[in-house]
């Protein structure tokens, strides 16, 4: 994860209908194809999905393209209050979409029920599952109650370091935290990291 360039977004991979709802137009599978293969070239490997880019295709996409020389950056985004597996239930998902048996970063995409959900990601963590663990759209607060969380349910190992950047989002004050002294963002929002040591 140290030589990470840039992060490709999939946010407009899928169907024609998806495409034309959100932009008025679509990319062909082909193209989006040829542009991994470009990407690959350029050592541009880390992707950002989520369930619902593309209507579900585009989780679909990369795993049929092939993830072996790539990161992936998947997110579970919360519909209500915890229910006990669902986190499980979405990657299990995700991995079968990505067609791997892991993904290098999970993230928690919005603060409902913070410790139930990371306390379920630190399993998920520890069985190998998720590489690392990080939270987005979260402000300060939330962001350290997922970092007390995270190092409550961590491996001994697990160092956390801590920055900070002030982002101003809708007028709110955010910060952006990492663990391990990498720098990933994700959105401009606050987030936290764990990473795997």
């Amino acid at each position: 994860m140290n030589d990470i360039k840039a992060v490709i977004g999939t946010n407009s991979w899928g169907g024609k209908v998806y495409g034309k709802l959100l932009r008025g137009s679509c990319v062909e599978d082909s193209v989006i194809r040829e542009a991994m293969n470009e990407a690959e070239k350029l050592g541009l490997k880390m992707y950002d999905l989520a369930r619902d880019y593309g209507l579900g295709k585009a989780q679909k996409m990369i795993g049929e393209f092939g993830t072996d020389n790539i990161l992936l950056s998947a997110k579970f985004t919360p519909t209500g209050r915890y229910k006990s597996n669902c986190v499980r239930k979405s990657l299990e998902k995700d991995l079968s979409d990505f067609r791997r048996n892991y993904v290098d970063i999970y993230w928690l995409h919005l603060p409902v029920d913070i410790e139930k959900h990371l306390e379920e990601m630190s399993e998920l963590y520890k069985e190998g599952k998720i590489r690392n663990i990080g939270v987005s759209n979260f402000d300060l607060e939330e962001c350290r109650l997922a970092k007390k969380c995270l190092k409550r349910t961590a491996s001994p190992f697990t160092e956390f370091r801590t920055i900070t950047a002030s982002l101003p989002v809708n007028g709110k004050r955010t910060d952006s935290w990492t663990g391990a002294g990498k720098t990933i963002s994700h959105s401009g929002h606050g987030q936290c990291l764990k990473k795997d040591s």
